[in-house]
């Protein structure tokens, strides 16, 4: 299988992670009316990112490392092609990301554009914010930029 293969089946397979929770809250919304939902919702995705951070913190002390900002990307939380970002900043005090093409927010623009669906969308997205913090306690999480926002690129800050 060649490299262009391997990504291919990343992106295929993202965006049926995209379309699946796009129906789920869509459904939860039909059946439990917005405000229920979006509580639902983001209690999902806030455990979700607990569980996440949590693995990716056995993970990292299973190598014998501590967990630490520049150590995550050992974690084996995120698959390495698909997504296309760069680091603006990497310290043990502060990590800055930059995500120009993140499978997930294409798909929901491709699939369901003009549905309302960003505030859902940037919902999904606070799974980050919810595992760095459970993975590094105390740091501070926040998405300077969305793509669902401005449509170019996003950019996660984690401070300590």
């Amino acid at each position: 299988m060649t490299q262009d293969q391997k990504t291919q089946d990343v992106l295929i397979m993202a965006d049926r992670i995209a379309r699946l929770y796009y129906w789920v809250v869509k459904n939860l919304v039909e059946e439990l009316g917005e405000k229920r939902a979006e509580e639902l919702v983001e209690k999902i995705i806030l455990d979700y990112g607990k569980e996440t951070g949590e693995l990716a913190r056995k993970n990292v002390e299973e190598q014998g490392l501590t967990p630490s900002m520049t150590n995550y990307k050992k974690s084996g939380d995120l698959p390495s092609r698909g997504w296309e970002s760069e680091v603006l900043e990497s310290s043990e005090e502060c990590f800055r990301k930059k995500t120009t093409f993140c499978p997930f927010a294409d798909s929901w623009k491709r699939h369901y554009s003009g549905e309302n669906f960003e505030k859902w969308a940037k919902i999904y997205c606070s799974i980050d914010r919810s595992k760095y913090q459970t993975f590094i306690p105390g740091c501070k999480s926040i998405c300077e930029e969305n793509i669902m926002d401005n449509g170019e690129y996003c950019i996660l800050k984690i401070t300590k």
